[in-house]
């Protein structure tokens, strides 16, 4: 958390968006402002569900009221989403409604200019969402979860820092986690994957497979940590360039319908997704399986 202190200038207006009420209440978010040294800084809670239309629109809307130079984004997955998402479209000239730039549902609407610098931290080693271009939105009207997604939405800057996952319980690191396994191995097997993108997915697959169970019964244990953010970041670096398969196709659809949450929707529907692709997929998964030390693709 020093390095803030590094890229946040005198002259800085900041606006600090926190997704965790517990990272206010341990005293993490005092002690990041009391690191920064700037002209302005807000901060600025954030309700703890996934990003909809109104809580984005909400978000862009403080964002639209300061003419912030930079925003931080300290919290999960949808806490950097949002981050994403609102910081760019409160700094377009046509429409400040997120709804309008949602892919498949919106209209259309292209992301131009660039908003302020973002940087993330995230809390939680999961969605990969400090190394994606794309914040994922949940519509009630159209009971369907779609995706804002520029390359203006990449933060300036991302730290990961494990120690801000040790306060996650069991099952937000559970969830958390299969969502990066689950990441890992469809943009493993995906047709667009390259040997950067496998060499990346299928470390942060053994580094979630080995590590998980570990942070959940010792959630202090920072090797387990730091692995299983690595597997996040990695997660994301992968999907990024090589896309996801079919169990999260079916994730926003699955969690939207069912009120489950990402990494829930992604863990239910993994094994699934592994029988459907298993005979299309055979060297794949003789290398994803010698990973993580089993014997067969089976």
């Amino acid at each position: 958390r020093k390095h803030l202190s590094g890229v946040i200038k005198h002259d800085d207006v900041v606006a600090l968006v926190c997704g965790s009420r517990t990272l206010i209440s341990n005293g993490v978010v005092e002690e990041i402002k009391s690191r920064l040294s700037c002209d302005t800084l807000d901060i600025i809670p954030l309700p703890s569900c996934e990003p909809t239309i109104t809580t984005v629109n909400a978000l862009t809307t403080r964002l639209k009221s300061c003419n912030y130079s930079k925003v931080i984004g300290l919290g999960g997955g949808s806490t950097l989403d949002s981050v994403k998402a609102s910081s760019i479209v409160a700094s377009q000239p046509n429409s400040s409604d997120v709804l309008d730039y949602l892919e498949g549902i919106g209209r259309g609407f292209e992301l131009i200019p660039a908003g302020p610098k973002t940087i993330l931290l995230p809390t939680t080693a999961g969605t990969g969402s400090e190394a994606t271009k794309n914040a994922v939105i949940f519509s009630p009207q159209h009971q369907v979860k779609k995706s804002i997604r520029s390359s203006l939405l990449l933060p300036s800057l991302a730290i990961i820092d494990p120690e801000l996952h040790a306060s996650c319980n069991a099952n937000i690191t559970t969830q958390s986690g299969m969502d990066a396994i689950t990441q890992c191995f469809e943009s493993f097997i995906s047709i667009r994957a390259t040997e950067y993108t496998r060499t990346l997915a299928i470390e942060g697959f053994r580094l979630g497979i080995d590590n998980i169970d570990r942070a959940v019964q010792s959630p202090k244990d920072m090797d387990a940590r730091t692995a299983l953010a690595h597997s996040a970041f990695n997660s994301g670096v992968s999907l990024a360039n090589s896309g996801l398969g079919v169990a999260h196709g079916l994730s926003a659809a699955f969690g939207a319908a069912a009120n489950l949450t990402h990494g829930a929707s992604c863990a239910i529907l993994l094994p699934f997704a592994a029988t459907l692709n298993q005979e299309y997929c055979r060297d794949s998964y003789c290398r994803l399986a010698t990973a993580i030390g089993l014997r067969t693709a089976d």
